[in-house]
């Protein structure tokens, strides 16, 4: 029996989750392959979405203006187990975007 070979890169395989906000053409992802995987993406251009899709499918992509994107639906978090630095760095971060995007931002949950 012959391998079968998906005609898209699988980035599953992954002990983290992310979203890819203005995702191109999917490096960062691809980038971060076994890191993390891609559970939401984005991006405005349809020639980006394009090859994003060919590469990875479309299941997690979704080609919109990220004006238009309802934080609810994308569920951003930080984590308990992120490592202290990058939670010193995230966790206002996280804040400074709610106050600045609140549609994409409004339902972050900062765990202490």
């Amino acid at each position: 029996m012959a391998f079968v070979k998906s005609k898209y890169i699988d980035l599953s395989a992954a002990p983290w989750t992310m979203h890819e906000f203005f995702a191109g053409s999917g490096l960062v992802g691809y980038g971060l392959k076994g890191m993390f995987a891609p559970i939401w993406a984005n991006d405005i251009s349809e020639r980006k979405a394009v090859v994003y899709t060919a590469n990875f499918g479309d299941e997690h992509f979704l080609l919109d203006d990220i004006k238009n994107i309802n934080g609810s639906e994308i569920k951003l978090r930080t984590s308990k187990r992120a490592h202290p630095q990058m939670r010193e760095i995230s966790i206002p971060l996280l804040k400074k975007m709610q106050d600045l995007l609140p549609t994409i931002f409004d339902d972050i949950q900062i765990e202490g």
